[in-house]
């Protein structure tokens, strides 16, 4: 689902306030017990993915004002389960080897997730526009929701986001 403001352009913006990225579980996950150190890497992964498709052209920066277009973001509706682990997951050696990439699916399987944005103006505040998409409704009928899904549609819409600020540049 999109919205976006009748007469709303982004040419008039040429910077751009990322908030940190918030992350939701779903009330009925079978799983919670992910470590907030994770959490913030997994926030910081999908910010990184946007600032990356937008600099040097669009510069993020810290504070809002006029020309400065504010994205909301966040993961909402998070469905996990955590994996079996095998032997060498009790080891030190295994713990060492899997703790970076943990979230990204060694350890817990994503079974639903929720894309939700918002665009706000940085000098008033008012909504521009949102976005919100739900992964198991996105991924083909063949696949199944998953950390690479997530990212990949985290990915296309940052190319979507800087295809239509450059379309109205």
């Amino acid at each position: 689902m999109v919205y976006r403001k009748s007469g709303v352009t982004l040419g008039a913006y040429n910077k751009i306030v990322i908030l940190p990225v918030e992350i939701w579980y779903h009330p009925d996950t079978k799983y919670k017990g992910v470590s907030p150190d994770e959490m913030k890497v997994l926030a910081d992964t999908f910010s990184g993915i946007l600032t990356n498709e937008l600099e040097p052209d669009y510069p993020v920066v810290g504070s809002t004002g006029k020309g400065v277009l504010v994205v909301r973001f966040a993961i909402t509706n998070i469905m996990m389960k955590k994996k079996k682990r095998g032997l060498l997951g009790y080891m030190p050696i295994g713990a060492a080897v899997t703790a970076l990439k943990d979230v990204a699916g060694k350890r817990i399987t994503l079974s639903d997730a929720t894309i939700e944005a918002e665009l706000l103006d940085g000098e008033s505040g008012e909504q521009l526009g949102t976005l919100v998409d739900s992964l198991s409704e996105s991924v083909s009928k063949d696949d199944k929701p998953s950390w690479e899904s997530l990212e990949q549609a985290l990915i296309f819409y940052a190319k979507r986001f800087r295809s239509r600020l450059d379309a109205e540049h």
